[in-house]
């Protein structure tokens, strides 16, 4: 009865030790994903401000591009460093008026424009344009975008990489 005993005892911290293993394996493979996501967006940022610099060299900046869309009013999604820099080269360099910006943690960003979330955005002046700064989100943000807020969106990337 003892050696049974001993064995189902023995058999349990088996199975304790086996479950604890897979969720510290799977807690792994969670921040390895999470890595590669971040590495994706550093090196996203990184290939669009080299093809900034690129459009400015060919003296075909943002800001034409912009106004051969005639764009009036924009609003920038993505308000981090990329859309900071967005943000500073149309107010400082263009005639376009820049309604607002647009983020998910709008409520902890101070920039000298406002900034709401998709949802505060929608009851909010329509503008012209909605442009994406943001490397990642891609198609699902701008259907999404078309869909609540009725405006044309377009990413950095396809306004950089048009000719």
């Amino acid at each position: 009865m003892n050696m049974i005993r001993l064995l189902v005892i023995i058999i349990i911290i088996l199975i304790a030790l086996s479950i604890y293993l897979v969720l510290i394996i799977n807690g792994q493979k969670r921040i390895m994903y999470q890595n590669k996501k971040e590495l994706r967006r550093i090196l996203g940022i990184n290939e669009y401000a080299y093809q900034m610099i690129l459009i400015e060299i060919k003296h075909r900046p943002l800001r034409s591009r912009l106004e051969a869309l005639k764009i009036r009013k924009i609003a920038i999604y993505g308000m981090g460093e990329l859309g900071e820099r967005i943000m500073d080269d149309i107010i400082q360099n263009t005639s376009i008026e820049l309604l607002y910006g647009i983020d998910r943690d709008a409520r902890h960003k101070k920039m000298i424009i406002p900034i709401y979330t998709l949802e505060e955005a929608m009851s909010r002046e329509k503008p012209d344009l909605v442009l994406l700064t943001t490397y990642t989100e891609g198609d699902e943000l701008r259907l999404k975008i078309e869909n609540k807020m009725d405006t044309k969106v377009l990413s950095l990337k396809e306004i950089i990489y048009a000719e």
